[in-house]
């Protein structure tokens, strides 16, 4: 094939979709019909990619284009490294003598610009000449609709209202007169059916009726969904017209559309008045309709397959400005750095809120936006959604739906919390006379402070116990008193609103630490309270580090103040064994455990020590596999939850999460599933999904589904979980988890590419934030080693997978189930690398079906395991024992439907040895 062939061929997926052009810039000239670059009137040959960066930088003159948009348009999903396109870019520059980049300019952490003046035509005179629109003019078979009225024009794509000429009825056409903004309109088609066909018919988004992409000029057909809410706003006369709370209302419905995009993987990218249309409902309301999707984005292309419909406009760049939107309502990281998420989205939604409650749709979000905001919780609500950093911003357009939904009950909320402050203050006042006057009636005042901010329950308990109890409230209400003002006034959503940088809770828990020590010096026992609690804090973070630390410091502290048989300082020790056990290190948790099992049967263990040592053995025995013991420490852990506080659904539903968990890991899907449907049923009753507590669920959930085999419904709930966590924290270990388990989902139904490149990042991602000591980190690099060998990388997989092993082995121990099933996927490697058969027989040997079962309850690792033997057998040149093993096991598999990879490459073994 000649070099011109290959450039052609690799742009044909993209030669039809629109017009050629021949661009004229600085002393070049690039003809897209021929792909010819000549500089000066001379010719020069590139490669095909410098020459499609070219292109793209073209039909963006003038403004910046994000890497991201560069790769997806030039490389498609191919997984390439900044260095490629920055290769291409030097390669241009080389070629158009651009020493200087005055004519591709770099922007910083963003991408490129072509700062040349640009000219451009129709590259063949075949091509039908640019039309001109005109009020009373006509489209191609549209002779019907008469253009009416322009609408307003972005970047050569002209927005027209036209009106039929016998019915009267009105429609919107979007207009590319010469095709070089085709994929905008070819995106939002594309974009409307996808929305159309997950949601269903719905009057929230504008219908795309027809489109013309055959054609100059180009155009699609869309209905007359109103107004837009700048015209709307003004026909009702403003502020005046338009109570506040039909101003909220319009808000949350356009959230809740926004919300129902983000679920099926759409984000919007250009958020604003401008594509919000009102349309009076008929009943004195107005309805809310979403429009122009022409610069969004598709999170998961793959899906669009999935439903069969055709990739139109995702082969070109985006066509918005640099930040993929109007620049009033872009989030700082878009700008930035150009990572438009579904997060973006929420600020967007965040400033037209803004804008709706000070009653001004121009009015910028400057500093100093919240003294225009006079009611607290809607300052909060608002504050919430813009948030600079997107890990402290609102978690989905639903949340802030349903926050102005509730605003009511809100407000009244945040009065009784006002209360309270006032009642603490009053309290604390009281304190400081006491002190003074009278010390020995201090740790009762004190008890009366715990019950105003706990509840009465400890307020009685204390009054009717000795004088250890009331030591115990008086320790609670200091650990209570320290985190209200010193972390939780931190990051309270209400306070400090003038702050342009309120921290996290965990900036907000380390700041309170480093004075800790000093401010408790001679309390010993409140200084561990408040250790221990910050040790909570960072395991809900997944740092288990500092939450490891903090657990030791609590122990040491609490067994020298109160001593090591305390309740308190028992269950210190059991929650550090728990962090241990989620660190990996599970022979010192063990040991913990034993030593305070041991203190405890000495004592009369109350209810809160009794919870602390069933939930520390029950996630022991799950993470370490000893599934039996655990279900009588789960059923305890959650008896004991209900006992101590009934009230606290999102414990309970952890804790059911926990038990269909352990049913799941068990092959009890008879018992798992029934509880999983009902978690998620409770989830989307509640409101909930979007959390963090939901998406955990959705990731547990999901692997049960996974060993069923039931892979369609897995995976969308693995997506929009891994959504969830990474808008949270891109650091949370149950994300890389959950990456991990899609690339399994990937790989079992044929994308291998796609799992070897989930794998990899999900390893590499642990490798980072949990260490290479954590058994996660080698579950994870056993699975990328897998997925290398089954996309044709053996020896790089096989490596992977004897590293994993053998630190597994190190950290559970040789036989350990989840040790025995690295062992057995090493062995199917060795074999499909063609290693020696010494090198798999000792690994087979060791291997125990009913302990792989317990690893991974799939029900068919014996014939799987015989299937291994049977080609090892073929290996050493024993056909007919070999035969007697892989036969039964063959038609045991297919009967499962399962083991597809095994019964795949004995197939082929067996064709082998037959010829």
């Amino acid at each position: 094939m000649g070099y011109a062939d290959q450039r052609n061929n690799a742009d044909t997926a993209q030669a039809g979709d629109t017009p050629s052009f021949i661009w004229r810039f600085a002393d070049a000239e690039l003809d897209e019909a021929s792909w010819r670059l000549s500089v000066r009137g001379q010719p020069i040959e590139l490669e095909p990619r410098p020459l499609q960066v070219l292109r793209e930088l073209l039909r963006s003159a003038g403004e910046v284009v994000r890497k991201d948009e560069l790769v997806e348009a030039v490389y498609g999903h191919q997984h390439v490294t900044d260095g490629a396109l920055n290769q291409a870019i030097s390669k241009l520059r080389s070629a158009l003598g651009d020493r200087d980049q005055t004519i591709i300019a770099t922007v910083h952490r963003l991408g490129y610009r072509l700062a040349a003046p640009v000219q451009v035509r129709v590259a063949s005179s075949a091509q039908a000449q640019p039309v001109t629109l005109q009020v009373g003019g006509t489209l191609p078979k549209r002779d019907q609709w008469e253009l009416s009225e322009p609408l307003g024009s972005n970047r050569g794509i002209e927005v027209w209202l036209a009106k039929h000429r016998k019915l009267g009825e009105q429609r919107v056409f979007k207009v590319s007169v010469d095709g070089a903004r085709l994929s905008c309109l070819k995106r939002e088609v594309t974009l409307y059916r996808m929305l159309s066909q997950q949601l269903g018919e719905r009057d929230d988004f504008v219908k795309v009726l027809d489109w013309n992409f055959e054609q100059a000029p180009f155009y699609i057909e869309c209905e007359f969904g109103g107004a837009d809410l700048l015209q709307w706003w003004q026909a009702q006369n403003g502020a005046i017209g338009v109570p506040l709370q039909q101003r909220l209302q319009l808000v949350a419905a356009v959230a809740d559309s926004i919300a129902d995009a983000h679920a099926i993987g759409v984000l919007h990218k250009d958020l604003k008045p401008g594509n919000i249309l009102i349309e009076a409902a008929g009943d004195g309301s107005f309805r809310t309709r979403v429009a122009d999707f022409g610069s969004a984005h598709l999170l998961h292309l793959d899906r669009l397959a999935q439903f069969g419909i055709t990739q139109l406009g995702f082969t070109q760049t985006h066509t918005q400005m640099a930040s993929g939107g109007t620049p009033l309502y872009l989030a700082p990281e878009v700008i930035a750095d150009g990572s438009a998420t579904a997060l973006s989205d929420v600020y967007a939604l965040g400033v037209v809120l803004y804008q709706l409650v000070v009653g001004d749709l121009r009015k910028p979000l400057a500093p100093g936006w919240e003294r225009d905001v006079p009611d607290e919780v809607l300052r909060g609500d608002i504050a919430a959604a813009v948030d600079g950093n997107p890990q402290r911003r609102l978690a989905s357009a639903r949340e802030l739906a349903q926050r102005l939904r509730q605003l009511d009950a809100r407000r009244e909320d945040l009065r009784a919390q006002q209360k309270l402050r006032e009642s603490a203050a009053e309290t604390a006042r009281q304190l400081d006379r006491l002190r003074a006057r009278r010390p020995w009636v201090l740790t009762a005042v004190t008890a009366l402070c715990l019950g105003l901010a706990l509840g009465g329950w400890f307020y009685v308990d204390a009054l009717n116990s000795g004088r250890e109890a009331r030591e115990q409230a008086a320790i609670a209400q200091a650990v209570t008193d320290f985190f209200s003002r010193e972390v939780l006034s931190a990051a309270a959503p209400y306070e400090d609103i003038e702050k342009s940088n309120t921290p996290t809770v965990r900036e907000a828990v380390d700041r309170a630490l480093s004075r800790v020590g000093e401010r408790f010096r001679d309390q010993p026992a409140i200084e561990a309270a408040i250790r221990a609690t910050a040790g909570e804090v960072y395991g809900e973070l997944t740092d288990l580090q500092a939450a490891i630390d903090q657990d030791r410091k609590a122990l040491e502290l609490f067994r020298a103040s109160l001593g090591p048989d305390h309740p308190r300082t028992l269950q210190a020790q059991y929650w550090l064994s728990q962090d241990l056990t989620e660190a990996s290190r599970f022979a010192e948790a063990a040991q913990l455990i034993a030593e305070a099992d041991a203190m405890r049967a000495q004592i009369d263990a109350d209810p809160r020590t009794l919870f602390a040592a069933h939930r520390a053995r029950c996630y022991h025995e799950i993470l370490t596999s000893d599934y039996e013991r655990a279900v009588g420490d789960c059923e305890a852990t959650l008896a004991s939850q209900r006992q101590l506080d009934p009230n606290d659904q999102t414990a309970l539903f952890k804790w059911l999460a926990n038990l269909a968990t352990l049913h799941s890991r068990m092959g009890r899907f008879e018992q798992a599933n029934p509880l999983f449907a009902e978690g998620l049923a409770t989830l989307r009753r509640d409101g909930s999904e979007d959390s963090l507590t939901g998406a955990r669920f959705k990731n547990l959930y999901a692997i049960n589904l996974v060993l069923e085999r039931r892979y369609e419904q897995a995976e969308p709930l693995l997506r929009e979980a891994y959504e969830t966590m990474v808008a949270h924290n891109p650091a949370n270990l149950y994300a890389h988890e959950t990456l991990g388990l899609l690339a399994v989902v990937y790989a079992r139904t044929g994308r291998l590419q796609e799992a070897l490149a989930a794998s990899r990042t999900s390893y590499e991602n642990y490798l980072r934030d949990a260490g290479a000591d954590s058994h996660f980190t080698a579950l994870a690099e056993g699975l990328l080693g897998l997925h290398e060998c089954e996309a044709g990388e053996c020896d790089s997989g096989i490596a992977h997978l004897e590293s994993a092993r053998t630190r597994l082995g190190q950290q559970l121990g040789e036989q350990h189930p989840q040790t025995q099933r690295l062992q057995f996927f090493l062995a199917r490697s060795l074999l499909k690398g063609r290693r020696p058969p010494e090198a798999v027989e000792p690994l087979l040997a060791t291997l125990d079906a009913e302990a792989l079962e317990t690893a991974s309850p799939e029900r068919d690792w014996a014939p799987r395991l015989d299937l291994l033997r049977g080609r090892l057998l073929i290996a050493k040149g024993r056909d007919a024992e070999a035969a007697a093993l892989i036969e039964p096991a063959l038609a045991r598999l297919r009967q499962l439907g399962s083991a597809q990879t095994e019964v795949v490459a004995a197939e082929q073994v067996l064709a082998l040895r037959d010829r």
